[in-house]
């Protein structure tokens, strides 16, 4: 929303789980949006239905002012598998 072209640095703290996004997202002009993801590898050893939370920082490197932090929570999901029969 300012008035310059401005890039914003992402980071995160808090996780148990590794994660893995972009460190810096821009530049963008004022006004423009950006969209970026965020990975997170659930260990293979979590047992189903754990939970992992993190907290995930957006700071403009013009302004260290102007930041947002969210908080992302994953969950290990559930998986169900059917036989394969074969007739």
């Amino acid at each position: 929303t300012g008035q310059l072209t401005d890039a914003f640095e992402i980071t995160y703290r808090d996780n148990g789980w590794p994660m893995f996004s972009p460190s810096l997202v821009g530049p963008l002009e004022p006004g423009e949006t950006a969209s970026f993801e965020i990975q997170v590898s659930i260990p293979p050893t979590v047992t189903l239905g754990s939970t992992d939370s993190a907290t995930i920082s957006i700071v403009s490197q013009n302004d260290s002012d102007e930041h947002r932090r969210v908080e992302l929570n994953t969950y290990s999901g559930f998986t169900t598998f059917l036989p394969l029969v074969e007739r």
